[in-house]
């Protein structure tokens, strides 16, 4: 069995920032809470989010077609 690496600080704090609340995502793969882009929100990378789905922490909840493919736009924590 596989072990999964460990947490990094930034990931730590998106667990937290993440708790009773959807994130969205704004052009330019930033995510917030605010579905309306406002430039003073706290804000993380969609590679920080990416690696909390992958490890089964959190999970993508909707998703936009694009004109070359299909990406999330709304993440949530899973539910344990």
């Amino acid at each position: 069995m596989r072990k999964s690496k460990p947490l990094t600080k930034t990931m730590i704090e998106l667990v937290e920032y993440m708790r009773d609340a959807t994130l969205y995502r704004h052009p330019g793969g930033f995510w917030t809470r605010q579905s309306n882009w406002d430039i003073y929100a706290r804000s993380y990378g969609t590679p920080s989010v990416q690696a909390l789905v992958l490890r089964g922490i959190a999970e993508y909840t909707e998703w936009k077609d694009g004109k070359a493919n299909r990406f999330p736009v709304q993440a949530r924590l899973v539910q344990s």
